[in-house]
């Protein structure tokens, strides 16, 4: 049975939705050889949707910051992945290790 979602865990959840249809919309429109140099970045942007949509009890100090991103929460996050070859997405529990090293490069 699915538990209540907050006020915040819906706007997220919108917001992330409308964010991923739009950079879907945006790499379709690329041509082949550009969506194959995005590849990397595709994955990346798969495994953070399916984490904020599919995951259950997202903790609340990850909803607020997502919530606080000044731009596109998939390009803020892609910009921390980016400068830190350590950090992976494969699973949720990456997820969150990106989501902290996110919130230490905002504090």
């Amino acid at each position: 049975m699915r538990r209540f979602m907050s006020d915040d865990e819906q706007r997220l959840r919108q917001r992330m939705e409308h964010e991923y249809d739009y950079f879907k919309y945006r790499m379709l429109a690329s041509s082949r050889n550009e969506i194959y140099n995005q590849c990397n970045k595709i994955r990346f942007v798969e495994c953070l949707h399916e984490y904020v949509i599919y995951n259950r009890e997202v903790p609340r100090k990850y909803i607020e910051v997502l919530l606080g991103c000044s731009g596109s929460v998939y390009e803020e996050l892609y910009a921390v992945y980016l400068k830190d070859e350590s950090i992976k997405v494969g699973t949720w529990d990456d997820i969150e290790g990106l989501l902290n090293a996110y919130i230490r490069c905002r504090s």
